[in-house]
């Protein structure tokens, strides 16, 4: 049981490792790398959500709600890097606060177990993990706001300053925000899943499943922290 653990999560970092460079690239390079990225990444989500949808038995309406999700989801973190002001900053952080707040909640509920967070939807997920993805999350937020945005601004040219007029704890509750909103979009895709009866979206990234199972949280969060700068701006 344990070596199966651990080679599930081998394949995890090894296929994050893969990733992660390419996605990086795109959202610092931006223009029509990064929405060729985007593309793909809408069709790959079709593909996986309307295999689900037939699988699960749901009626037309449902069906068209979820491409209908998929694409302001991806429409909206397109519009955030494309024309927002200080968007690669902003997209860069919204991706590194959300592979943060993942690791944290893994680490925090692995170490620490406790209460389930939703035991009908997401048997493996407790409070504990959520706590800790919001810790791990907020971190990263003040980390790239105060660090390694200006660093990298500095290094590589592209402005990625972030939230300056901002007061750290500010920062920290919008890192926070972020995982819960993350983890809703988790939650939602679980539900869908046992809807369907499948254990993963797909099958496209090794140690992850599909690409749904590998952006769900993504796919909340941006168009609601677009919202919320917006509204704010």
């Amino acid at each position: 049981m344990a070596s199966t653990m651990n080679h599930a999560l081998t394949l995890r970092l090894l296929s994050a490792l893969i990733l992660m460079p390419f996605v990086l690239g795109a959202v610092v390079y931006g223009g029509p790398v990064f929405l060729v990225m985007i593309g793909v990444a809408m069709g790959l989500s079709f593909k996986e959500w309307g295999q689900m949808a037939v699988k699960g038995g749901v009626g037309l309406a449902t069906h068209i709600l979820g491409f209908a999700y998929i694409i302001v989801c991806c429409v909206s973190f397109a519009y955030l890097r494309q024309h927002f002001p200080g968007g690669a900053g902003l997209c860069l952080c919204l991706l590194l606060g959300i592979w943060a707040s993942d690791t944290g909640a893994y680490f925090a509920g692995k170490t620490f177990g406790g209460p389930k967070l939703a035991p009908q939807i997401s048997p493996s997920k407790t409070w504990a993990g959520l706590f800790g993805g919001m810790l791990a999350s907020a971190f990263s937020f003040v980390v790239f706001a105060s660090y390694l945005g200006p660093f990298l601004t500095q290094s590589i040219g592209v402005d990625f300053e972030i939230l300056n007029e901002w007061h750290l704890w500010a920062i920290a509750a919008i890192g926070a925000f972020i995982t819960l909103t993350g983890q809703a979009g988790d939650l939602l895709e679980s539900f869908y899943k046992r809807k369907a009866g499948v254990k993963d979206s797909g099958t496209l990234i090794p140690g992850h499943g599909g690409l749904l199972d590998r952006i769900d949280s993504l796919l909340m969060s941006a168009p609601l922290f677009l919202l919320f700068l917006v509204a704010l701006s």
